[in-house]
């Protein structure tokens, strides 16, 4: 009602000018840069802030600050300003190992000497999956059969 109201007594109609002013903001959008969502990502820590916290200490921790309990807990030489990276090193005494994956985790290359384990016949099991249940139990805790269904 209110376009046709305007309409009669303006040149241009409402609807032609807010179309106008949508467009122009969309085409405003398409031109700007697009915004990506990213997760920030924290600088590496090569020095480890140390500190000993104890019912008698007086540590506060306001970024760096408080210099002095630091260097009470932890005393450091000015002479030398060489950093210690020994926490980030890698590590030496890997050796190549000439084993394969089976053996590494104690199975047989072959695998024909693989035991499984079968429950004894006295362990109630899932008859949709084997899984070992106990007797109170209504539901499977691996599949989630219905036990009471279970002979």
């Amino acid at each position: 009602f209110l376009d046709f109201v305007t309409g009669i007594f303006s040149t241009t109609s409402a609807i032609n000018s807010r179309e106008q002013r949508r467009q122009a903001a969309l085409k405003a959008a398409s031109e700007a840069d697009p915004v990506r969502a990213e997760r920030p990502q924290a600088p590496i820590q090569y020095e480890r802030n140390v500190v000993e916290i104890g019912p008698e200490s007086d540590y506060i921790d306001n970024f760096g600050e408080n210099q002095q309990a630091t260097d009470s807990v932890y005393p450091t030489e000015s002479s030398s300003p060489t950093k210690d990276y020994s926490a980030f090193a890698p590590q030496s005494n890997i050796s190549a190992s000439n084993q394969t994956l089976e053996s590494m985790a104690m199975l047989s290359a072959t695998g024909s000497e693989f035991i499984s384990a079968q429950p004894s016949s006295s362990v109630l099991t899932c008859r949709s999956c084997g899984y070992p249940i106990k007797p109170e139990d209504r539901y499977c805790d691996n599949c989630g059969e219905d036990l009471s269904k279970n002979p």
